[in-house]
C-alpha cells in the first residue's frame, strides 16, 4: 500500500550496511513508512514509501530532495551510500551530501534518458541558487529496472562517486576536488541524503532506493 511521507522528528538506527562497507552511524533499509528523522524538500509532495523502498513520484517535477542530519559536514571525511534500482524507464536519481538547504548543496547522480540512452553520471553542486553538472562521465553500463550500490565519498576535500553492481563489482568510479567556493559555501552542511530530478525527459518517477547508510 502507497502511504505518502511525514516528516519524523526522530532517528531510526538498524543494522545495515552494503557490501565492504563498515558499520553506519546512520543507517535506514526504509521499511518504515514513516521515514522518521527525514526531511523532503521542496515539499513532501511525490515522495512514497512501497515494499520496503522509497521513491518521488513523477508529480511534482523538478528537483527533489529527501535528507537527514548525519552529524558531519566539511570538517569530516564519511560516506554516503545507497542501494538503488533504477526504473523500467527513465532514470536521473542518486544522492546528496554536504547539505546546507535546497539551494547549497552536493550531488552525484546516475541517469539513463533519452540524453544519455547508454548511461551517464556526474558529480554536481547547488550552489547559490545555481545548478551545475561539474565533471561526467558517459557511456556508463547501466540498465533499467536494475539495482546498484552507490557511494559518495568524501576525504578531505575530494569526492568520490562509484557505481557497484549488488554483488559488490565497481562499474565506474569520477574524482573531484571540492572548489574554494564550494568549501565555504558549504562550511555549515549537516546532511545528506537522496536526490533526484523528474521531468519529461529525466526520471519517470520510478526509480527506488532500498537503503541508505552513511559510515564515518
Amino acid at each position: 500500500m502507497k502511504k505518502l511521507l511525514l516528516v519524523g522528528a526522530l532517528m531510526a538506527f538498524v543494522v545495515w550496511s552494503l557490501p565492504g562497507i563498515a558499520a553506519a552511524s546512520v543507517v535506514d533499509p526504509f521499511d518504515d513508512p514513516l521515514l522518521p528523522g527525514w526531511i523532503a524538500l521542496p515539499s513532501a509532495k511525490g515522495w512514497v514509501v512501497t515494499a520496503g523502498a522509497v521513491q518521488r513520484r513523477y508529480s511534482p517535477t523538478g528537483p527533489g530532495e529527501l535528507v537527514r542530519p548525519i552529524g558531519m559536514g566539511m570538517a569530516n571525511d564519511f560516506t554516503v551510500a545507497a542501494t538503488m534500482t533504477t526504473s523500467a524507464g527513465r532514470t536521473n536519481a542518486g544522492l546528496t551530501t554536504l547539505f546546507v538547504n535546497q539551494t547549497n548543496h552536493m550531488w552525484a547522480k546516475i541517469e539513463i534518458s533519452p540524453g544519455h540512452p547508454y548511461g551517464f553520471m556526474s558529480i554536481g553542486h547547488d550552489l547559490g541558487g545555481k545548478t551545475a553538472s561539474l565533471l561526467a562521465q558517459a557511456n556508463v553500463p547501466l540498465t533499467k529496472s536494475t539495482t546498484y550500490d552507490v557511494t559518495l565519498s568524501k576525504v578531505g576535500t575530494t569526492l568520490t562517486f562509484t557505481v557497484l553492481t549488488s554483488a559488490g563489482t565497481p562499474l565506474r568510479s569520477i574524482t573531484r576536488t571540492l572548489s574554494s567556493a564550494e568549501i565555504s559555501g558549504l562550511a555549515k552542511a549537516s546532511s545528506a541524503g537522496l536526490r533526484t530530478k523528474t521531468l519529461w525527459d529525466e526520471d519517470d518517477g520510478g526509480t527506488r532506493w532500498e537503503a541508505f547508510s552513511v559510515t564515518p
